[in-house]
């Protein structure tokens, strides 16, 4: 897991993520070490759950959280036709 700055690219930091687990835990660590103070976070919609961004936003001090994730739409309503 590696966070960068944008457009420039430029390393922040990274952290290895465990064996049989997923990038959710490294996440938290990696954030936990940097300096996100009135900063504009955007991480990719793994990361959008309630306790990561509460700790991007409440505990490392990070202005705003934008996520990629879009909100799942409800299936349309399919239109039943009449039986002859």
């Amino acid at each position: 897991m590696t966070a960068v700055t944008t457009p420039s690219q430029h390393d922040l930091g990274c952290e290895l993520v465990a064996d049989k687990s997923n990038e959710i835990p490294a996440a938290r660590k990696l954030v936990g070490r940097l300096d996100l103070d009135s900063k504009l976070v955007s991480p990719d919609a793994l990361h959008s759950g309630q306790q990561t961004a509460r700790e991007i936003v409440l505990e490392a001090g990070a202005v705003r959280l934008v996520t990629s994730a879009r909100p799942q739409l409800p299936a349309p309503k399919r239109q039943r036709t009449p039986r002859a």
